[in-house]
Parts: C-alpha cells; structure tokens; sequence
C-alpha cells in the first residue's frame, strides 16, 4: 500500500513538473513576442537587395514540409507570363525583420521567375497575432492588390479564427489573389516534426489551409530534420558551434542562418508548384462557408476621427514631423494624442469585439472603458493600462481587444485620474531612466492610432 500511495505521488510530482516546464516555456516565448514589439517597417520593399542573402535549397526534401493542395495556379500563370507582381507578406515579427525569411524568398522568387516584375509587400507587425492581422488585412495589405500573400502566424498564438478571417477577407477582396500559409516554430516542435509529428497549433491551422485549398509550408520540418542529425542546434551564440549552424539566439527569432533555412523550405515548395499544370487563364476562388463558428472576416481597423467623437485637449498629431513616434507612420497616418485625465472618446459599432491599436511609451497612462452605460446594471467597465515593462524609454505598437455579447454597443474611453505605479511595472532592473527623467513618466497621455471592431461601424447620431 505504502509502495502505491509513494507511486501515485511521484507521478503527480513528476506531472507538476512537467506542467511548470511548459508554463514556463510558454511564459518565455510570449516575452521574447512582447518584447519585440516595435515600430513600422517600409512597406515596400525592393526583392533584389544584393545585401540580402541568396538561399541554397539543397537536394534532400523533408517529410511534411509541403502540402501543395490547390497550389498557385494564377501566380504561376502571371509569372510565367512576365506580369509585375506584388508579394504580400502578413505576419509577426519574424515576416517584418529583413533576413528571417522574407527579403531571402522574395530574392529567390524574381530569380526563379526572372520575367516577371515583383516587388514585396511587408506588413509584419511584431509582437502581434492573427487577430490584430485580422482587423489590419485590409486596411494594410489588401488596399495595394497583392498577387499572393504570405500569412505567417504560427508562433504568435496560431488564433486559428484569425487566419481564418485573413483567407475570406482576401478572397472577398479579389477572388484571384493567392494565398500560402507558412508556419514557423518555437522550441520543441522541431523535435515533433523529427518523429513525425505536427503540434497541435499548427494542425488547427492545417484544417483551414485544407478547407479552403491553399498550400502550406512548414518550417519545422527540415529544422527538426538537422537538429536530429547534429548539424543545427536550436539555441546559441554566433561563436557557441562553429561547426554547426546556429537556428536561433533567443529560441524563437531565428538567425540569419536560421532564416534561410525558413525561405529555403518555401523556395523547394516551389519547385513543386511549378511543376503543376498551367492555366490558360486566371481562375476565380469560391469564397467557401466558415469553417470555424467564430468569424473573423468582418474584422476592420478604422480611422479615429471618422468613427469617433472626442471631447477634452485631444490633438492631431503627425508621426512625420515627430521624432518619438514616427517609426510609426506606415501604420497611422495621424495620432490622437490626450495628456489629461478626463479627456475621452465614444463611437458605436454593431458586433461583438472591440479594441484599440495605439503606441505604448514612458508618458502613457490608463484608461477606463465604459460599454453601453445607459443599460445600467447590464453595462460594462474595463480598466486598461496602457502602460508596461516594455515601455522603458522606447515607444512600442501595442493593440487590446475585448469580447462582448454580440449586438449593438456604445463604448466611451476616458483617460483615467490614476496614474499607474511604474517604477513598480519595470521592476528594480529597469529604474535608471525612470530615475533620470521622472516628470516624463509621471503623465498619462494616449496615442491611439486606430479603433479595433469586428462587426460593423455605427453612427454616434440618432
């Protein structure tokens, strides 16, 4: 008995353990997301740097590397024809760095179809997941007519509803425009595809890519392929192994070794998709039913001054002509900017969630959400920081979004009297300029830069 009862609590012992392990994996990589959350990149970009690496495909293929499906068939057929296109590429950090993957397949693929003209699109947005890549397809990408996008959400939640909404929000918007899903890693999934495996995120995404045809690429596969057989390591230094290629310094962002590794997995899908029968024309994509109960695809980013009513010392501000936030600008045209507690914002949608995008800095404060006041003991209050450990001396593109029952709401922002204990939020390691400079952070000003809903705008008038 005695010998079961120590059994029975090894095992619940060695299970804590492994639970904590994950916790604490999970906990590390949503850090090294946060933290990578910065300004805009360029959206164009040329594909034909000479600084940017040219990628070797080597001969072997991997196991579940590719799923070609219905394949590229109006890419093909325009790029063999000479067209010009433009390659759209949405996603995290790791699609808006240069080098990680995206600068590298686009070089290769002007290579590969020399008489067409391209040029790329990149709407990498880091530290961001599918769902704030669901209200911005649109508005960001969709609006310049990519010929093919490149949707690059795997590590950064793989919300499956997002991605979802991304495929029917392009489909609506141009039936003949392409889509390829890729998927990237973070640690332990290069050791499931070694054995043959696909973690459970990815496969989510694998039902949409089937359910709506459209080929897949994952990243995984040769990685888990090369760790396995002692010519990769996951995790190092530039100087750690010499010998080895080193896939990532942080376990998640890969190197530039490690990014052409990721463009080298696309570049052999391709030579499969050439393969595939050319059309003599372009084919238009049925716009499916949902997969998922939860849609996405009415999600949308808007203009603050055209959907909502501000009241207090709000001001106009141009991320061109100001130094601390214009890294932003491929994102806002303008900022909304409020340093007064009081100081507030009201719109009205019909839907079921809702948020902000803004910018994040040493000055921001809190803010107080009210939903549908007039309902009384029905409405509902958010108190939101918008400040955070990531906020130390830097200015960041951070995003909120709240769920609530599907109708019609009324929500007013107001900028709280409270101003948050930050030196308490940076914690003892991140106090010298707080220290330095404290009149700068003792404010609570906004920037919002966008309003978030999916559902459908409504007016303020009755």
């Amino acid at each position: 008995m005695n010998k079961l009862v120590l059994c029975f609590f090894t095992s619940v012992i060695c299970l804590l353990c492994l639970v904590f392990r994950v916790d604490a994996q999970q906990s590390q990589k949503s850090s090294l997301i946060e933290a990578s959350q910065a300004g805009a990149s360029p959206l164009f970009f040329k594909v034909n740097n000479p600084n940017t690496p040219i990628i070797s495909l080597g001969k072997r293929s991997y196991p579940l590397e590719f799923f070609l499906r219905g394949g590229l068939p109006n890419f093909i057929y325009k790029a063999n024809k000479g067209d010009s296109l433009k390659l759209g590429f949405i996603g995290g950090s790791i699609t808006k760095a240069d080098d990680l993957y995206r600068t590298q397949i686009a070089k290769h693929l002007q290579k590969t179809f020399p008489k067409a003209k391209m040029i790329g699109l990149n709407t990498g947005v880091s530290g961001t997941g599918s769902d704030l890549g669901a209200f911005r397809v649109t508005t960001q990408l969709l609006a310049y007519q990519p010929d093919l996008v490149f949707i690059e959400f795997a590590v950064n939640g793989a919300f499956a509803p997002g991605v979802e909404g991304i495929i029917r929000q392009i489909r609506k918007h141009n039936s003949k425009t392409e889509i390829c899903l890729l998927y990237t890693i973070s640690e332990g999934q290069a050791e499931q595809y070694a054995n043959g495996k696909i973690s459970n995120n990815i496969k989510n995404l694998e039902k949409i890519a089937e359910h709506y045809q459209v080929p897949s690429v994952h990243f995984g596969a040769s990685i888990g392929v090369m760790q396995q057989e002692g010519s990769l390591i996951w995790k190092g230094s530039g100087n750690s192994e010499k010998s080895k290629i080193v896939f990532s310094n942080d376990g998640l962002h890969p190197t530039k070794d490690g990014g052409n590794l990721y463009a080298a997995a696309i570049g052999r899908a391709f030579e499969l998709i050439k393969m595939q029968k050319t059309n003599q024309k372009l084919i238009s994509y049925e716009l499916l039913s949902p997969l998922l109960n939860e849609d996405w695809e009415d999600a949308k980013m808007l203009d603050p001054k055209d959907f909502a009513s501000f009241k207090g010392d709000w001001i106009t501000i141009n991320p061109d002509t100001t130094l601390t936030i214009n890294k932003f600008k491929p994102w806002f045209p303008y900022v909304m900017k409020a340093a007064k507690p009081g100081s507030e914002f009201t719109f009205k949608f019909k839907g079921d969630v809702f948020g902000l995008f803004d910018i994040g800095g040493p000055e921001v404060g809190e803010i107080e959400i009210f939903v549908d006041e007039e309902k009384g003991a029905d409405s509902l209050k958010f108190i939101n920081n918008r400040f955070n450990k990531f906020c130390n001396d830097r200015y960041r593109g951070q995003y909120f979004k709240y769920k609530v029952p599907y109708g019609e709401h009324i929500v007013r922002v107001i900028i709280s009297q409270n101003i948050p204990n930050k030196q308490q939020i940076l914690g003892d390691s991140q106090l010298s300029d707080i220290t330095v400079n404290p009149a700068k952070y003792n404010q609570s000003v906004i920037y919002l830069g966008k309003i978030l809903i999916k559902g459908e705008p409504m007016s303020l008038k009755k």
